[in-house]
């Protein structure tokens, strides 16, 4: 689990890329649904089904924060505001 300051540096280092991916309309932090810790929030106007491996417009699921020599993984809640779910 990680701490809620290192969602947010890592929500820092990675907000740009995250951004780029299609129907992204915001980021943010939030819990995760399960309680057991927080996420990067990706706010996005409708969910779509999972690209096929190797896809570049497929938000990731963990992004990892680089701090002095370690790595965390950071989980990524991708976030429905409403829309229906839509295949491309």
């Amino acid at each position: 689990m990680a701490a809620r300051k290192d969602v947010q540096a890592a929500l820092d280092q990675h907000a740009e890329t995250l951004r780029r991916h299609k129907d992204v309309v915001g980021l943010g932090v939030t819990q995760l649904a399960d309680g057991s810790g927080d996420a990067i929030a990706v706010y996005v106007r409708c969910k779509r089904p999972p690209a096929k491996p190797g896809a570049d417009d497929s938000i990731p699921r963990k992004v990892q924060l680089t701090r002095a020599k370690e790595q965390i993984d950071i989980p990524v809640a991708i976030v429905d505001l409403g829309g229906e779910l839509t295949a491309e």
